[in-house]
């Protein structure tokens, strides 16, 4: 729920420089969740396509396809803790991949939340605990879970954008790709 309601509170990025040859980059080693992927040349951002593995024999069609100068005639692909690449690039190049980091364990009694979670969401952590706990001991915990869901649905209502100069909206992502799809 975190991760679709306040991700651009979580975004973190990373530089990667490659290498010629290389298809496949480490993000880091805290990595869960990929976000965009783009070239960076000089001040300029290109933001790279996502390419499919049953794509890859299409080669030509899939680089016309993403319409980006040849210096970000790159796709990508996260696999595993990994940013992989096609095609291997044939000189150096930086990417910088923005990510959604693991979530830190809170395994002590001293440890804390992170600051950059908003208020209310520790109240929905002790319930879902409390609701395993009855669940645990053969109590009926139907109160704790109609309680959790009072917060859960406070937390989506004020989960709405934090941006309020420019929200997010729908927009046209294929007016960049060079041919249509029918």
């Amino acid at each position: 729920m975190l991760m679709h309601k306040h991700e651009d509170m979580l975004w973190k990025q990373v530089k990667i420089t490659t290498s010629s040859g290389e298809e496949k980059y480490r993000i880091a080693d805290d990595f869960y969740m990929g976000g965009p992927v783009f070239v960076v040349s000089g001040n300029a951002r290109y933001e790279l396509d996502k390419f499919h593995p049953s794509d890859l024999g299409h080669r030509s069609e899939l680089l016309a396809r993403s319409g980006a100068p040849d210096r970000a005639a790159f796709l990508y692909r996260f696999i595993g803790k990994d940013v992989w690449l096609f095609p291997k690039p044939e000189a150096t190049t930086t990417l910088e991949v923005w990510y959604i980091p693991e979530s830190s364990i809170l395994e002590n009694d001293e440890d804390e939340l992170p600051d950059y979670l908003p208020s209310g969401w520790e109240s929905y952590a002790e319930l879902d605990a409390a609701i395993a706990l009855k669940i645990k001991e053969d109590v009926d915990p139907s109160f704790l879970v109609q309680e959790r869901e009072l917060v859960r649905q406070r937390i989506e209502r004020y989960s709405v954008g934090r941006d309020g100069g420019r929200p997010d909206a729908v927009r046209d992502i294929n007016s960049r790709f060079r041919h249509r799809w029918f």
